[in-house]
């Protein structure tokens, strides 16, 4: 169903998951991943100026159709100004996972202005810690779809993410919101490391005259 299938993620040793990239139908709409994992359409060379927005469920727009998320509106309402605004949210993800995205991916679109929003992912109580975690699958051997399916069925966070590892018949769906107990585990991101993920954003764009 349209559902169970708009939302559809692989694993990653630096994100612990992302985006997969294709067409789905979503409850509120179509949804489209372009080739880098980001819920918008593919981009070529820069002309103008860049607007980034990184963050979870909330930039990504989950319950809306492409043409209803925030940064399609905002581009939209920008039109004729030379202005793209570019969308790299993902359901479930941290300020740890943002902050890998932009230096993996988000720095060489050459943003002029970065949004970040993330709030929710790093302040649950999970049986994992972010920055934890991907040091130890980051360098770990074996198929990427297998190590995090099997992570991500003991944790909240997958759980939470209506998220489908792998793709085809072999896919592991999970129904978003199925399971809200989140007692127990420690804090994803350390308040410490929140502070200090949240500076270094501003410090990578400052160097850069963001």
């Amino acid at each position: 169903e349209g559902d169970a299938t708009a939302i559809m993620m692989r694993g990653s040793p630096f994100l612990l998951w992302e985006l997969a990239p294709g067409e789905r139908d979503g409850p509120g709409g179509a949804v489209s991943i372009n080739a880098a994992g980001f819920r918008d359409r593919e981009r070529s060379g820069k002309t103008g100026q860049r607007v980034l927005a990184l963050g979870d469920s909330s930039v990504y727009g989950f319950g809306v159709g492409d043409q209803d998320v925030f940064t399609a509106k905002l581009e939209s309402g920008l039109s004729g100004t030379d202005v793209e605004v570019i969308n790299g949210g993902v359901p479930g993800y941290s300020s740890t996972q943002a902050l890998n995205v932009l230096w993996g991916r988000g720095l060489a679109l050459d943003p002029d202005l970065l949004l970040v929003m993330t709030l929710w992912s790093d302040n649950n109580f999970d049986h994992f810690v972010d920055a934890e975690r991907l040091g130890t699958y980051r360098h770990s051997q074996g198929q990427p779809s297998v190590r995090f399916s099997a992570l991500l069925r003991l944790t909240t966070t997958g759980r939470l993410l209506g998220m489908a590892l792998g793709g085809g018949e072999d896919a592991q769906t999970v129904g978003w919101m199925q399971d809200s107990d989140r007692g127990g585990g420690r804090r994803r991101v350390p308040l410490r490391d929140y502070a200090e993920n949240l500076a270094r954003f501003c410090t990578l764009m400052a160097e850069r005259k963001g």
